[in-house]
C-alpha cells in the first residue's frame, strides 16, 4: 500500500507518535477572495465626522486602544473567533478503512475536530485518531482620518491580522503556530513537514464594519 500522509492545517510534528502508513488524505482548497484597500470619503468636516467616529465605534464590538485627534488617528482592536473576518479556505479530511469520515472542515474555524487513520502500537492496526483543530484572531486596524477640504474627509483603514493555530492530537503533544498579515496582502501559515502551507485572507468584514459607521 502507498503511504498517504494527512496534510493541510494537521501538524506533521507529533507523526513520531505516529509511525508508519496513514490511511489519510487531505486536500485544501485555498481562499477565493483577494487582498484589496478600504478607504471611504465623507462630504463633512474632519472635526465632525471624528467626533461622530469615536461615539460610534465605542458602542460596537470594538475595543478603542488609543487616538490622537490630532494625527486623525484612531486604533482599535478585535480579539476572539476569525471566522467572519478572514477566509482560510477549505480542507477535506479524507480517510479510508471500515467505518472512515470524509469531512470538510472551515480553513478559519474557530473549533474544529476530525478524525485521522494512523497506525496503532503494538501491531499496526490502523484505528481513528480525534484530532481537534482551534483558530484564534487578534486584529487591530488603525482607522485614519484626513481632510480632503474643508467639507470632506477621507477615511482609511489599515489592519494587522494575528491567526493563531493550535492542533491537539489525542495521541500527541499539540502544536501552536500563527499567521501574522496585513489587511490588503496574503498571510500563510508555516509550512508543516510536507504539509501544503494553509493560506488566509482578510473577508473585509472587520473594515466594512467600521467604514459603515463611519458617516
Amino acid at each position: 500500500m502507498k503511504c498517504r500522509f494527512f496534510t493541510a492545517g494537521i501538524s506533521l510534528l507529533p507523526l513520531a507518535a505516529f509511525a508508519g502508513c496513514s490511511n489519510t488524505v487531505t486536500t485544501f482548497q485555498p481562499p477565493s477572495g483577494s487582498p484589496r484597500s478600504y478607504v471611504k470619503q465623507v462630504p463633512r468636516s474632519k472635526d465632525v465626522v471624528w467626533n461622530d467616529a469615536v461615539a460610534a465605534l465605542g458602542q460596537r464590538f470594538f475595543v478603542i486602544n488609543n487616538m490622537d485627534k490630532a494625527s486623525g488617528l484612531i486604533n482599535v482592536s478585535y480579539s476572539g473567533d476569525p471566522t467572519r473576518f478572514v477566509d482560510c479556505g477549505r480542507f477535506t479530511v479524507e480517510n479510508t478503512g471500515p467505518g472512515a469520515k470524509t469531512q470538510t472542515i472551515d480553513g478559519a474555524a474557530a473549533d474544529a475536530v476530525y478524525e485521522v487513520m494512523v497506525p496503532r502500537p503494538p501491531y499496526g492496526i490502523r484505528g481513528p485518531v480525534l484530532v481537534r483543530r482551534q483558530m484564534s484572531l487578534e486584529g487591530r486596524v488603525n482607522v485614519i482620518f484626513e481632510a480632503v477640504d474643508a467639507e470632506s474627509t477621507r477615511v482609511t483603514t489599515a489592519t494587522r491580522y494575528v491567526l493563531t493555530r493550535r492542533i491537539s492530537p489525542s495521541n500527541a503533544a499539540p502544536h501552536s503556530d500563527n499567521a501574522a498579515f496585513n489587511g490588503n496582502e496574503k498571510g500563510y501559515f508555516p509550512q508543516l513537514g510536507t504539509s501544503q502551507r494553509l493560506e488566509c485572507v482578510a473577508t473585509g468584514t472587520l473594515e466594512d464594519s467600521i467604514l459603515s459607521v463611519i458617516k
